[in-house]
């Protein structure tokens, strides 16, 4: 398991307020945007905008499919 610098956390924790202020989001898709988030970091995307955008991306294609 990697470990996150606590100033990376905070680029985390930002994009995943910019995704649900984008979405609107309730408790579950907020949930849901924060699992796309650490996944995509995990894998070695580190900018803020990226990261809101995976976000993004995947509640409006969850979104779609219900």
């Amino acid at each position: 398991m990697s470990q996150f610098s606590p100033e990376f956390i905070r680029t985390l924790c930002a994009a995943l307020d910019d995704a649900a202020i984008q979405i609107q989001s309730d408790s579950s898709t907020k949930a849901f945007m924060a699992e796309q988030i650490l996944k995509a970091a995990a894998d070695g995307v580190y900018r803020r905008e990226d990261l809101t955008g995976i976000a993004v991306k995947a509640a409006r294609m969850k979104a779609d499919r219900l």
